[in-house]
Parts: structure tokens; C-alpha cells; sequence
């Protein structure tokens, strides 16, 4: 008997190890999604969908030189 209780609790140990890895790339997709999102905010109005001030300076710099 005592040899299925160790059985047991490694597949508790095994259980929660994965829980836990699954946990941690869910919270890296979702970060990695934030990012772009962030992203494409920095040079765009979200009300419009055009280019908002950064990008006019960047384009008003870049042609200027």
C-alpha cells in the first residue's frame, strides 16, 4: 500500500508542475499580445485609425533630411 501513495502524490507533483507551466505561457502569449497591441497604439488612433502625432514627426523628420 504505501508504494501507491508515493504513486500518487508524484502524480500530484506531475499534475501541478504542468498546471503551472501552462499557466506561465498563457501569461507569456497574453504579455506578447499586450506588446503589439501597445505597439500599434504608440502610432495610431484608435478612434480613427490614422497615424497620430509620432508618426508625423517620424515622416516630417524623415522627409526633411
Amino acid at each position: 500500500m504505501r508504494a501507491y501513495g508515493i504513486i500518487r502524490n508524484d502524480s500530484a507533483v506531475i499534475a501541478f508542475l504542468i498546471n503551472a507551466a501552462c499557466i506561465v505561457m498563457y501569461e507569456q502569449v497574453q504579455e506578447n499580445a499586450n506588446v503589439e497591441i501597445y505597439a500599434r497604439m504608440a502610432y495610431m488612433d484608435t478612434m480613427t485609425g490614422l497615424g497620430n502625432r509620432t508618426v508625423s514627426v517620424t515622416e516630417s523628420a524623415v522627409m526633411s533630411s
